[in-house]
Parts: structure tokens; sequence; C-alpha cells
């Protein structure tokens, strides 16, 4: 029985008798490879690129450099957000690493949002970011929310930080001008900073130090010229 010849074997004597017999590496790559394999490697490749970039993007650090808090009866206004981490952004830089400078400003309205299932969403979210985010360390707290997180237990002492206050965990925000435009109605007098607490034996750790590191240089830039 005659052996069956290849689609490669029968191309190349169709070839030959045409008087067109590839010969070496480019009549192979010309004839054979482009004809038969190319499409697939073209494929292939735009295959692994696809992959890439998924990877890229699911590993990349998109995590901010900083978030600054903010618990309120009414949300910041924008402008002044805005302006607010325009400022941060310029004076803290990449303090992570990852190429790009972001700042988060975490709002939480906790009286005027409207409508109780509003308002008791904005409550839940603000209790579960305060317990499961160590990063978000700096809080701007209107002085009626002052006591909405037991103090003893829930900020540092600003002494801890260089920092004087007539309170233990509480340095008022009045003259602060970035408080200012955040909530130009009711004024920066109204406002004060706090730095949430954490375990104690995670105080000292690489990642916690760096997280109260930001925090304090962030209460250095909001509060400079104030």
């Amino acid at each position: 029985m005659a052996k069956k010849n290849s689609e490669r074997e029968r191309l190349l004597a169709d070839m030959r008798a045409a008087g067109n017999q590839p010969t070496g590496f480019k009549g192979w790559f010309k004839n054979v490879f482009v004809y038969h394999y190319l499409k697939f490697v073209l494929i292939g490749i735009a295959a692994l690129i696809i992959v890439g970039i998924f990877i890229h993007d699911m590993t990349k650090d998109t995590s901010p450099d900083f978030t600054l808090t903010a618990i309120s009866l009414n949300f910041a206004n924008e402008d002044g957000k805005a302006a607010v981490q325009s400022r941060l952004i310029s004076e803290l830089g990449d303090l992570n690493g990852n190429g790009e400078t972001r700042v988060d400003i975490q709002d939480y309205a906790v009286m005027s949002a409207e409508g109780t299932s509003d308002l008791a969403y904005m409550i839940q979210t603000l209790q579960t970011s305060f317990v499961a985010d160590p990063s978000s360390v700096l809080y701007v707290i209107h002085e009626d929310m002052k006591n909405y997180f037991d103090p003893d237990a829930s900020y540092f002492p600003v002494s801890d930080f260089g920092i004087e206050s007539d309170e233990t965990y509480f340095v008022s925000a009045a003259g602060c001008e970035a408080i200012e435009q955040m909530f130009p109605e009711e004024g920066a007098s109204k406002y004060y900073f706090a730095f949430k607490a954490c375990q104690e034996s995670k105080r000292n750790e690489p990642e916690y130090a760096a997280y109260y590191d930001a925090a304090v240089a962030a209460y250095n830039v909001l509060t400079s010229g104030s």
C-alpha cells in the first residue's frame, strides 16, 4: 500500500512540478512557514500579549499613597476636596513606590445622608472602613462626631506624633485653609484632626509605621500656612 503523502509533501511536489521548489531557509519560510503556520503564530502572540496585559493589571499596585478620611454632618465641597487632593499629591509624592501618586479622600456625611436606608448604609460603611482599613490613619472629624468612636480606644494621643494640643486625641483644625476649602459653610473651626489607633503589637511594624509617617506628613502639609 502506497504511503500517503503529507500536505507539505504534496505542496512541495506541486511546487516542483511548477518549477518553483523552495530552497534553503528563505524558501521554507516564504512558501511553507508563512503559508501554513504564520496565522497560528500571530494568534499565539496576540494571546500572549492579552494575557500579559491582564496579569500586569491584576498584579499592579493601585493602592493610594495616602487616604484622608472626613467624618462630618455634610459632604465636603467637591472643589475643596479636589484642591486638597492636588496639594497632597504635589507635596507627598509617590510614597508607596508604585510609579504614580494617588490621594483618596473618604467623605462620610453621617447625619445628612438622604433617607434612613442611605444613612444606615453610610454608617455601616464608615464603621467597616474604620476597622478594616489600616492605611486610613488621619481623620478630619466634625466636633459633633468626636465621640462617634470611643476616643480612648480608637485614637492615639496626638502628642505621640509631636503635635501639641489642648486635647489628648484631637487637635483643632481652626484656621486650616485646607479644611476651610472642604467645609466652607461650617468653617474649619468646627473640625478636628485625629490619628486612628492600631493594635499596639503592630504599631512598630514597617508597614504600619509607614502609614503613620504618611499621616503625619499629610497633617503637616494640610496645616502649613494655617
